[in-house]
């Protein structure tokens, strides 16, 4: 646990708690890796304007490249996530948390659609490390799921599924 005063005994442990847990460092001794490193800031909202044939969209941005990433969720909420290399962003000095709402205020095919929308919860902050290395994805009475081992959805960057419940 974060305080170090809870522990668990189990016989096996999935673990799907993604690349940057404590789990993941301390279980499987992570090896360096060496791809690039990406930032991803997400927020989630109701009241947007959805279209009926719709359930994701995707959004390039040049100079620096940043991606936007939509997705309905249960209940009509719609999950948006904007990321960039780290590089880039250090580079640019690109606030993502400001990006995401100035994108959705301005960026034509979404400024409609999201101007009624009403933001649900805070703004969530992660990063993953993309290797040109395989992780190690199991070990005694351990195995790896999602993003901890880089197994992730190739758009949205999703490892195992999280449900939102309002």
């Amino acid at each position: 646990s974060r305080d170090n005063k809870t522990q668990v005994k189990a016989e096996m442990i999935i673990g799907a708690s993604g690349e940057t847990s404590r789990f993941y460092h301390e279980i499987t001794q992570k090896p360096i890796r060496n791809g690039d490193a990406y930032i991803y800031t997400r927020a989630y909202f109701k009241n947007v304007d959805i279209l009926p044939t719709e359930s994701m969209g995707v959004h390039i941005f040049y100079k620096p490249m940043i991606m936007l990433y939509t997705s309905i969720l249960p209940g009509g909420i719609v999950t948006v996530e904007v990321g960039i290399k780290q590089t880039e962003s250090k580079r640019y000095n690109v606030n993502l948390r400001e990006r995401l709402f100035e994108i959705l205020d301005t960026y034509e095919p979404l400024k409609d659609r999201f101007k009624n929308a009403a933001l649900v919860g805070k703004t969530v902050g992660t990063s993953i490390q993309l290797s040109y290395k395989r992780p190690k994805r199991s070990g005694k009475r351990f195995l790896l799921a999602g993003a901890a081992v880089q197994s992730m959805h190739p758009l949205i960057g999703y490892g195992v599924a999280v449900s939102y419940t309002h």
